[in-house]
């Protein structure tokens, strides 16, 4: 099933499906849904691939599981056709979609809020 560019939960390759029944796995999809909202404001849908898993930046907070993940930042009239691509092989949608990798990012800010971005590098 895809649900807003996150593939959930039996056709995610190489994550066990009790993943997502989880508090990190259902911070994730939170997270992944704030990412969304940051791509939508540049025209585009963020299609996740998988979490820098261990790092220190990583934080669990009000339900949501911040991290950086990686993913492909596809532009809204291009969506279709790299999800079919992503679809099938949603490691390696293909070369043509190389330039739209980016990573969803958080940091936290004096204030103490959390601010989330997608960033290139």
């Amino acid at each position: 099933m895809i649900t807003n560019g996150l593939q959930l939960p039996k056709e995610f390759p190489g994550i066990d499906n009790k993943y997502w029944e989880t508090e990190e796995g259902k911070g994730l999809i939170q997270f992944h849904k704030l990412i969304n909202e940051v791509a939508k404001q540049q025209n585009s849908v963020f299609f996740g691939d998988c979490p820098d898993s261990g790092e220190k930046d990583e934080c669990f907070e009000n339900g949501v599981f911040y991290c950086s993940l990686c993913g492909w930042l596809i532009p809204f009239d291009q969506a279709d056709d790299f999800e079919k691509d992503w679809i099938k092989n949603p490691f390696n949608p293909g070369d043509k979609w190389a330039d739209c990798i980016r990573w969803g990012e958080w940091e936290r800010k004096p204030d103490g809020t959390i601010k989330v971005m997608i960033k290139g590098y």
